[in-house]
């Protein structure tokens, strides 16, 4: 017996209806989504209209292995940080209401967003630091910061389930955001999706508009329209400007393209983004920004991800530092001493 038709014998033996008529709502569900979502997503949800449990049947991504744009997946962390509802005004005069909360697992964290009336369930208090969530189908996007975003719809469900204790603590998980201790050293070569580090020398900068305009809000990107600025969530907004810095790394394995947002490009070109808004308008930036980057080396650390329009790894980075050849001559006896 299949998934789907597993969910059909629960229901139908709990609730005495027919077999035909829950793989209709099944099919109705479907086409609600217009293909968005698998016969079996479309059974979860019907599943749990009826308060049938399908955690057993759930499979669960690790919070690390999430990329932007995936629809109706379910996750499961601790909660460590809540931030409580903001207002914000929409272009049509309406007021809206968002509020986030931050969770982990042990391999990656996640932001967790709550629109509008969703909101209250962060406001009433209903989710608190320490509490265990499964969050089912959400969807995810990349924010400006090269973190991941976990959207609720109004078709996601989420449940507190004290009894998760395979979970990092609240300490154990605030140390980790906070000192960003998750980043395994590897060499370019083995680079894959995940939280790592690289150190090399940067051998090419890539041309591009190096500023660009987000949403002060949910911090997604901006279109402009007549001089105005506008969120496709939130409407007419007042954009927040902000670098970016696409840069080639080489450590002699292999080469990766970086990508530094916000205060991490500011850092690494030491300048800010008037002066670079300045050196744009006399077409000077690129050669400025080849003459203080090119051959320098750095320490990176950050998030590796696939590119989905080229089809290529690139990291978005969290953290960079001027490369410390005490602290490589210390790694690399260590990394000995752990080979012989």
């Amino acid at each position: 017996m299949d998934f789907v038709e597993h969910i059909i014998s629960l229901i139908s033996e709990k609730f005495g209806k027919s077999k035909e008529e829950i793989l209709k709502e099944i099919e109705e569900k479907e086409k609600e989504f217009a293909g968005l979502i698998s016969k079996e997503g479309a059974a979860k949800l019907v599943a749990r209209e009826y308060g049938v449990s399908v955690d057993e049947f759930t499979k669960f991504i690790p919070l690390s292995e999430l990329v932007g744009g995936m629809k109706n997946v379910s996750v499961k962390g601790r909660v460590f940080r809540v931030y409580p509802p903001k207002e914000f005004k929409r272009k049509d005069g309406s007021v809206g209401r968002i509020a986030t909360v931050i969770i982990g697992d042990g391999t990656g964290f996640g932001r967790l967003i709550f629109w509008d009336k969703q909101a209250s369930v962060v406001e009433s208090n209903e989710i608190n630091a320490g509490d265990v969530i499964k969050v089912y189908s959400c969807n995810t996007r990349e924010n400006v910061f090269g973190g991941i975003d976990l959207v609720v719809s109004k078709y996601s469900s989420i449940k507190i389930d004290d009894n998760e204790e395979d979970l990092p603590t609240v300490d154990e998980l605030e140390r980790q955001f906070s000192n960003r201790r998750i980043h395994e050293r590897i060499p370019i070569a083995e680079a894959r999706p995940g939280m790592f580090e690289f150190s090399g020398t940067i051998v090419h900068v890539y041309r591009g508009k190096y500023i660009f305009y987000s949403c002060p809000i949910c911090f997604s990107s901006v279109s402009e329209k007549d001089g105005k600025y506008v969120c496709d969530v939130h409407g007419e907004v007042i954009p927040i400007k902000s670098l970016v810095i696409s840069v080639e790394l080489d450590d002699n394995t292999d080469t990766i393209r970086i990508v530094f947002f916000r205060e991490n490009a500011k850092k690494l070109i030491d300048i800010d983004e008037n002066q670079v808004e300045s050196l744009i308008n006399n077409d000077k930036i690129y050669d400025e920004l080849k003459n203080r980057l090119l051959g320098r080396t750095i320490t990176v650390r950050g998030r590796v991800k696939i590119n989905k329009l080229f089809g290529r790894l690139e990291m978005i980075a969290n953290e960079i530092e001027d490369l410390n050849l005490q602290n490589e001559i210390e790694q690399l006896i260590k990394d000995i001493e752990v080979k012989s």
